[in-house]
Protein backbone atom coordinates (compact mmCIF):
# COMPACT_ATOMS: atom_id res chain seq x y z
CA UNK A 1 0.00 0.00 0.00
CA UNK A 2 1.19 3.90 -0.66
CA UNK A 3 2.75 5.13 2.35
CA UNK A 4 0.17 8.29 1.33
CA UNK A 5 -2.45 6.01 1.52
CA UNK A 6 -1.78 4.30 5.19
CA UNK A 7 -1.36 8.77 5.72
CA UNK A 8 -4.89 9.08 4.87
CA UNK A 9 -6.44 6.38 6.52
CA UNK A 10 -4.54 7.18 9.39
CA UNK A 11 -6.39 11.01 9.28
CA UNK A 12 -9.70 9.60 8.63
CA UNK A 13 -9.73 7.16 11.36
CA UNK A 14 -8.38 9.65 13.73
CA UNK A 15 -11.04 12.26 12.30
CA UNK A 16 -13.47 9.62 13.01
CA UNK A 17 -13.04 8.97 15.98
CA UNK A 18 -13.66 12.98 16.72
CA UNK A 19 -16.77 13.37 14.20
CA UNK A 20 -18.48 10.40 16.35
CA UNK A 21 -17.90 12.20 19.56
CA UNK A 22 -18.42 15.98 18.05
CA UNK A 23 -21.95 15.22 17.24
CA UNK A 24 -22.96 15.65 21.15
CA UNK A 25 -22.25 18.51 21.52
CA UNK A 26 -24.28 20.45 19.10
CA UNK A 27 -27.24 20.92 20.73
CA UNK A 28 -28.37 24.36 19.71
CA UNK A 29 -29.39 23.15 15.34
CA UNK A 30 -32.90 23.25 14.39
CA UNK A 31 -34.77 20.39 15.07
CA UNK A 32 -38.02 22.00 14.83
CA UNK A 33 -39.04 20.12 11.46
CA UNK A 34 -36.52 17.31 11.14
CA UNK A 35 -37.76 13.95 10.26
CA UNK A 36 -35.71 10.71 10.03
CA UNK A 37 -36.86 8.22 7.69
CA UNK A 38 -36.09 4.93 5.62
CA UNK A 39 -36.02 4.00 1.86
CA UNK A 40 -35.42 0.47 1.19
CA UNK A 41 -33.23 0.16 -2.41
CA UNK A 42 -32.82 -2.72 -3.63
CA UNK A 43 -33.63 -4.61 -0.38
CA UNK A 44 -31.13 -2.82 1.83
CA UNK A 45 -32.72 -0.18 4.05
CA UNK A 46 -31.53 3.27 3.19
CA UNK A 47 -31.71 6.16 6.01
CA UNK A 48 -32.15 9.89 5.46
CA UNK A 49 -33.05 12.97 7.22
CA UNK A 50 -35.41 15.42 6.09
CA UNK A 51 -35.65 19.11 7.48
CA UNK A 52 -38.41 21.06 6.91
CA UNK A 53 -38.46 24.84 6.97
CA UNK A 54 -40.32 26.69 9.96
CA UNK A 55 -42.39 28.67 7.09
CA UNK A 56 -43.15 25.89 3.98
CA UNK A 57 -44.75 27.41 0.82
CA UNK A 58 -46.25 24.91 -1.40
CA UNK A 59 -43.20 24.00 -4.45
CA UNK A 60 -40.20 24.20 -1.98
CA UNK A 61 -37.03 23.76 -3.67
CA UNK A 62 -34.91 20.90 -2.03
CA UNK A 63 -31.25 20.52 -1.37
CA UNK A 64 -29.48 17.19 -0.90
CA UNK A 65 -26.65 17.56 1.25
CA UNK A 66 -24.28 14.29 1.29
CA UNK A 67 -21.64 14.00 3.89
CA UNK A 68 -17.88 12.39 3.57
CA UNK A 69 -16.32 9.21 4.02
CA UNK A 70 -16.40 8.11 7.51
CA UNK A 71 -18.93 10.98 8.14
CA UNK A 72 -22.96 10.42 8.80
CA UNK A 73 -26.06 12.47 7.84
CA UNK A 74 -26.17 14.05 11.28
CA UNK A 75 -22.76 15.27 11.02
CA UNK A 76 -23.02 16.86 8.67
CA UNK A 77 -26.07 18.65 9.38
CA UNK A 78 -24.60 20.08 12.57
CA UNK A 79 -21.36 21.26 11.28
CA UNK A 80 -23.35 22.61 8.02
CA UNK A 81 -25.51 24.50 9.78
CA UNK A 82 -27.67 23.93 6.35
CA UNK A 83 -31.45 24.21 8.57
CA UNK A 84 -30.72 27.76 9.44
CA UNK A 85 -30.20 28.61 6.16
CA UNK A 86 -33.46 26.25 5.08
CA UNK A 87 -35.15 28.95 7.63
CA UNK A 88 -34.09 31.75 6.03
CA UNK A 89 -34.88 30.53 2.31
CA UNK A 90 -37.61 28.28 2.39
CA UNK A 91 -35.52 25.11 1.06
CA UNK A 92 -36.23 21.69 2.25
CA UNK A 93 -33.24 20.19 2.96
CA UNK A 94 -32.64 16.33 2.62
CA UNK A 95 -29.32 14.43 4.57
CA UNK A 96 -28.75 11.03 2.57
CA UNK A 97 -25.97 8.62 5.10
CA UNK A 98 -24.08 6.26 2.90
CA UNK A 99 -23.92 2.84 3.69
CA UNK A 100 -21.06 1.08 5.48
CA UNK A 101 -18.04 -0.19 3.77
CA UNK A 102 -15.85 -3.57 4.53
CA UNK A 103 -13.95 -1.27 6.78
CA UNK A 104 -17.20 -0.22 8.37
CA UNK A 105 -16.80 3.27 6.97
CA UNK A 106 -19.93 4.78 5.62
CA UNK A 107 -19.79 6.18 2.39
CA UNK A 108 -21.30 7.27 -1.00
CA UNK A 109 -20.07 4.97 -3.89
CA UNK A 110 -18.24 7.53 -6.71
CA UNK A 111 -15.94 4.88 -7.38
CA UNK A 112 -12.68 4.75 -5.03
CA UNK A 113 -10.40 2.30 -5.93
CA UNK A 114 -10.66 0.13 -2.51
CA UNK A 115 -14.42 0.43 -3.38
CA UNK A 116 -14.51 -1.07 -6.96
CA UNK A 117 -16.08 -4.54 -5.77
CA UNK A 118 -19.32 -2.42 -3.99
CA UNK A 119 -22.36 -3.17 -5.93
CA UNK A 120 -23.86 0.08 -4.00
CA UNK A 121 -25.97 1.87 -6.55
CA UNK A 122 -26.01 5.59 -5.28
CA UNK A 123 -27.76 7.40 -7.91
CA UNK A 124 -30.47 4.71 -7.79
CA UNK A 125 -31.04 5.64 -4.43
CA UNK A 126 -30.99 9.34 -4.83
CA UNK A 127 -33.47 8.97 -8.15
CA UNK A 128 -35.83 6.97 -5.54
CA UNK A 129 -35.06 9.51 -2.51
CA UNK A 130 -36.02 12.25 -5.30
CA UNK A 131 -39.22 11.14 -5.84
CA UNK A 132 -40.59 9.99 -2.86
CA UNK A 133 -39.79 13.36 -1.29
CA UNK A 134 -40.83 15.25 -4.53
CA UNK A 135 -44.46 13.22 -4.53
CA UNK A 136 -44.67 13.41 -0.38
CA UNK A 137 -43.79 17.32 -0.34
CA UNK A 138 -45.00 18.54 -3.13
CA UNK A 139 -41.53 20.02 -4.06
CA UNK A 140 -40.78 22.07 -7.41
CA UNK A 141 -39.27 19.44 -9.90
CA UNK A 142 -37.06 22.18 -11.48
CA UNK A 143 -35.77 23.45 -8.32
CA UNK A 144 -33.40 20.07 -6.85
CA UNK A 145 -30.04 20.72 -5.91
CA UNK A 146 -26.82 19.00 -4.36
CA UNK A 147 -24.07 19.58 -2.41
CA UNK A 148 -21.63 17.80 -0.51
CA UNK A 149 -18.50 17.63 1.70
CA UNK A 150 -15.51 15.19 0.27
CA UNK A 151 -16.87 12.24 -1.20
CA UNK A 152 -20.31 14.21 -0.47
CA UNK A 153 -18.89 16.72 -2.97
CA UNK A 154 -17.90 13.72 -5.36
CA UNK A 155 -21.09 12.46 -5.42
CA UNK A 156 -22.41 15.89 -6.14
CA UNK A 157 -20.48 16.02 -9.37
CA UNK A 158 -21.17 12.24 -10.16
CA UNK A 159 -25.23 13.34 -10.33
CA UNK A 160 -24.31 16.03 -12.51
CA UNK A 161 -22.71 13.59 -14.37
CA UNK A 162 -25.29 10.69 -14.14
CA UNK A 163 -28.39 12.18 -13.34
CA UNK A 164 -28.00 15.67 -14.30
CA UNK A 165 -31.90 15.46 -15.62
CA UNK A 166 -32.55 15.43 -11.87
CA UNK A 167 -31.02 18.34 -10.55
CA UNK A 168 -30.59 22.27 -10.95
CA UNK A 169 -27.16 22.93 -9.54
CA UNK A 170 -24.85 21.67 -7.46
CA UNK A 171 -21.78 22.77 -5.55
CA UNK A 172 -18.93 20.72 -3.99
CA UNK A 173 -16.95 21.59 -1.18
CA UNK A 174 -13.28 19.46 -1.38
CA UNK A 175 -14.09 17.22 -3.46
CA UNK A 176 -13.22 16.21 -6.94
CA UNK A 177 -14.26 14.23 -10.10
CA UNK A 178 -12.67 10.54 -10.46
CA UNK A 179 -10.98 9.94 -13.80
CA UNK A 180 -13.32 6.24 -14.10
CA UNK A 181 -16.49 8.52 -14.80
CA UNK A 182 -15.34 11.98 -15.43
CA UNK A 183 -14.08 11.06 -18.67
CA UNK A 184 -17.36 10.41 -20.03
CA UNK A 185 -19.24 12.91 -18.36
CA UNK A 186 -21.21 14.76 -20.71
CA UNK A 187 -24.63 15.86 -18.26
CA UNK A 188 -27.85 16.46 -20.91
CA UNK A 189 -28.17 20.15 -19.44
CA UNK A 190 -26.14 23.20 -18.79
CA UNK A 191 -25.15 22.87 -14.91
CA UNK A 192 -24.69 25.66 -12.78
CA UNK A 193 -21.71 24.87 -10.52
CA UNK A 194 -19.68 25.91 -7.07
CA UNK A 195 -16.77 24.78 -5.66
CA UNK A 196 -14.93 25.49 -2.54
CA UNK A 197 -10.92 23.35 -1.91
CA UNK A 198 -8.25 23.88 -0.15
CA UNK A 199 -4.85 24.46 -2.07
CA UNK A 200 -3.52 22.64 1.13
CA UNK A 201 -5.81 20.32 0.98
CA UNK A 202 -3.68 16.93 2.29
CA UNK A 203 -6.87 14.26 1.61
CA UNK A 204 -8.70 15.54 -1.63
CA UNK A 205 -5.37 17.12 -3.23
CA UNK A 206 -5.99 20.52 -5.33
CA UNK A 207 -3.52 19.31 -8.11
CA UNK A 208 -5.26 15.87 -8.53
CA UNK A 209 -3.93 12.54 -8.19
CA UNK A 210 -3.88 11.17 -11.87
CA UNK A 211 -1.24 8.41 -10.64
CA UNK A 212 -3.67 7.10 -8.35
CA UNK A 213 -0.39 8.06 -5.96
CA UNK A 214 -2.96 8.09 -2.44
CA UNK A 215 -4.65 5.24 -3.06
CA UNK A 216 -8.53 6.46 -3.56
CA UNK A 217 -8.03 6.24 -7.37
CA UNK A 218 -7.20 8.44 -10.10
CA UNK A 219 -8.76 12.07 -10.22
CA UNK A 220 -8.99 15.42 -12.12
CA UNK A 221 -6.92 18.72 -10.92
CA UNK A 222 -9.36 21.66 -9.85
CA UNK A 223 -7.81 22.95 -12.69
CA UNK A 224 -8.98 20.55 -14.43
CA UNK A 225 -12.59 20.34 -13.45
CA UNK A 226 -12.95 24.14 -13.47
CA UNK A 227 -11.93 24.16 -17.02
CA UNK A 228 -14.40 21.35 -17.66
CA UNK A 229 -17.45 22.89 -16.64
CA UNK A 230 -16.34 26.19 -18.05
CA UNK A 231 -16.57 24.55 -21.76
CA UNK A 232 -19.44 22.23 -21.01
CA UNK A 233 -21.48 24.85 -19.94
CA UNK A 234 -20.15 27.53 -22.94
CA UNK A 235 -19.46 29.85 -20.34
CA UNK A 236 -17.34 32.98 -22.21
CA UNK A 237 -16.92 35.71 -19.73
CA UNK A 238 -14.94 36.07 -16.02
CA UNK A 239 -13.88 37.86 -12.83
CA UNK A 240 -11.11 36.78 -10.33
CA UNK A 241 -12.21 38.69 -6.60
CA UNK A 242 -10.25 38.19 -3.80
CA UNK A 243 -12.80 38.68 -1.04
CA UNK A 244 -12.16 40.23 2.42
CA UNK A 245 -10.00 38.57 4.75
CA UNK A 246 -12.38 38.81 7.64
CA UNK A 247 -10.07 36.11 10.02
CA UNK A 248 -6.83 37.29 9.84
CA UNK A 249 -4.95 34.42 12.19
CA UNK A 250 -6.94 31.31 10.01
CA UNK A 251 -3.77 32.01 8.10
CA UNK A 252 -5.78 31.41 4.70
CA UNK A 253 -7.19 33.91 2.12
CA UNK A 254 -10.05 33.33 -0.54
CA UNK A 255 -10.35 34.02 -4.18
CA UNK A 256 -13.79 33.85 -6.07
CA UNK A 257 -13.30 32.73 -9.67
CA UNK A 258 -16.62 33.99 -11.69
CA UNK A 259 -17.82 32.73 -14.67
CA UNK A 260 -20.70 32.94 -16.87
CA UNK A 261 -22.53 33.64 -20.58
CA UNK A 262 -23.55 36.15 -22.82
CA UNK A 263 -25.67 33.91 -24.47
CA UNK A 264 -27.62 31.71 -20.72
CA UNK A 265 -28.13 32.81 -17.18
CA UNK A 266 -25.97 29.96 -16.20
CA UNK A 267 -23.24 30.77 -13.80
CA UNK A 268 -20.22 28.66 -12.53
CA UNK A 269 -18.24 30.03 -9.41
CA UNK A 270 -14.83 28.51 -7.80
CA UNK A 271 -13.52 29.89 -4.38
CA UNK A 272 -10.06 28.74 -4.02
CA UNK A 273 -9.14 28.44 -0.25
CA UNK A 274 -4.97 29.85 -0.66
CA UNK A 275 -3.26 27.66 2.86
CA UNK A 276 -6.55 25.93 3.11
CA UNK A 277 -6.94 22.21 4.05
CA UNK A 278 -9.58 20.02 3.85
CA UNK A 279 -12.73 22.22 5.20
CA UNK A 280 -16.12 23.27 5.07
CA UNK A 281 -15.06 26.80 5.22
CA UNK A 282 -16.81 28.30 8.16
CA UNK A 283 -18.27 25.50 9.91
CA UNK A 284 -19.97 25.61 12.93
CA UNK A 285 -18.41 24.31 16.08
CA UNK A 286 -17.61 24.74 19.84
CA UNK A 287 -14.33 26.60 20.85
CA UNK A 288 -13.92 25.08 23.74
CA UNK A 289 -14.64 21.28 22.55
CA UNK A 290 -10.30 20.00 22.04
CA UNK A 291 -11.94 17.39 19.21
CA UNK A 292 -12.42 20.75 17.20
CA UNK A 293 -8.25 21.30 17.38
CA UNK A 294 -7.79 17.81 16.77
CA UNK A 295 -9.90 17.64 13.28
CA UNK A 296 -7.66 21.19 12.78
CA UNK A 297 -4.16 19.94 13.31
CA UNK A 298 -4.93 16.85 11.10
CA UNK A 299 -6.77 18.15 7.91
CA UNK A 300 -7.09 21.75 8.95
CA UNK A 301 -11.10 21.07 9.17
CA UNK A 302 -12.68 24.00 10.62
CA UNK A 303 -9.91 26.61 10.02
CA UNK A 304 -10.85 29.44 7.06
CA UNK A 305 -13.54 31.55 8.61
CA UNK A 306 -12.98 34.05 6.28
CA UNK A 307 -16.02 33.15 4.22
CA UNK A 308 -19.25 31.01 5.28
CA UNK A 309 -19.77 27.85 2.66
CA UNK A 310 -22.78 27.39 3.67
CA UNK A 311 -24.19 30.46 2.82
CA UNK A 312 -22.43 31.00 -0.19
CA UNK A 313 -24.26 27.28 -1.40
CA UNK A 314 -27.84 28.35 -0.46
CA UNK A 315 -27.16 31.89 -1.77
CA UNK A 316 -25.89 30.23 -5.02
CA UNK A 317 -29.02 28.26 -4.97
CA UNK A 318 -31.36 30.37 -4.60
CA UNK A 319 -30.23 32.69 -6.96
CA UNK A 320 -30.37 29.54 -9.82
CA UNK A 321 -34.06 28.98 -8.71
CA UNK A 322 -35.22 32.39 -9.41
CA UNK A 323 -33.23 32.62 -12.71
CA UNK A 324 -34.86 29.29 -13.53
CA UNK A 325 -33.54 25.85 -14.44
CA UNK A 326 -31.10 25.43 -17.61
CA UNK A 327 -32.83 23.87 -20.34
CA UNK A 328 -30.98 20.79 -22.30
CA UNK A 329 -28.43 21.01 -24.77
Amino acid sequence: MHELWRKGKLIMNVSRLWFLLFISVFSNMSLGGLQEKTLMVNDIPRHYLVYLPQTLSTKAPLIMVFHGYTGSASLIMNYSNMNDHADDNGFIVAYPQGTSDLDGNRFFNVGYSFHQQSEVDDILFVRLLVAQLIETFDIDPRSVFATGMSNGGEMAYLLACQASDLFAGIASVAGTMMDTWAIDCNPESLMPVLSIHGTHDEITWFGGDPEDSGGWGAYRSQQDIRNFWIQHNELDQSITTSLADLDPEDESLVRLMSYWSSGSDVQAKFYIVENGGHDWPGMRYDWWNPLYYLARYQMGFGRTRDIDSSKMITDFFVEVARRGRAESR
